[in-house]
């Protein structure tokens, strides 16, 4: 956030959009890590668009979770805040305007979607000329000192437990992330 608010200012203040995915609520069988860590992502999407909503004429919140949205609603709520809308929706297929927003946002959302280029199109096309995306995903397990720390946790307790392997495929992977990146546009 701490380098998109200058941009934002310079902007005029603008309106960002911030896409995010619920899979931290979904519970699986060896996905304790993964809903541990995303649980805590999302808490992070929902801090972002309150800590960023006094720099900003407008931040609109997306997810196709409505439980994700409820929560920050109801904090939006408490907080007297009136310029952060919460909306149901797909964030590969945005209901809004071409070149509606100044910076787009999504922590460790868009790379869980079905359709990632999707996704990154429709961040490009619903930013104005010259916007910010900023766009997470994890790092390969292996360069995670974090992720390194919770299965050797994990581990310790179920040592039948395997630490997830790097997927070049992935967005974790930086020359896929950056292609990706290149052919939505950005």
């Amino acid at each position: 956030t701490k380098h998109a608010i200058p941009h934002l200012r310079a902007s005029g203040g603008g309106a960002i959009i911030n896409v995010s995915s619920q899979m931290g609520h979904v519970g699986a069988v060896n996905r304790s890590v993964y809903c541990l860590t995303k649980h805590a992502l999302e808490g992070l999407t929902k801090a972002m668009a309150l800590e960023l909503a006094p720099h900003v004429a407008r931040v609109d919140a997306v997810d196709f979770a409505p439980a994700m949205l409820a929560e920050l609603e109801q904090q939006r709520r408490a907080r007297g805040i009136e310029n952060v809308f919460a909306q149901v929706a797909d964030g590969q297929a945005l209901p809004f305007a071409d070149a509606s927003f100044d910076a787009a946002f999504s922590m460790f959302g868009l790379m869980f979607f079905p359709d990632r280029r999707r996704g990154f199109a429709e961040l490009y096309r619903t930013l104005k000329p010259g916007g910010v995306a900023v766009v997470s995903s994890w790092a390969p397990v292996e360069q995670s000192s974090l992720m390194i720390l919770m299965f050797g946790a994990l581990r310790a307790a179920d040592p039948t437990r395997v630490a997830p392997q790097t997927n070049l495929l992935n967005l974790e992977n930086p020359e896929v992330f950056v292609r990706e990146l290149e052919q939505a546009g950005f």
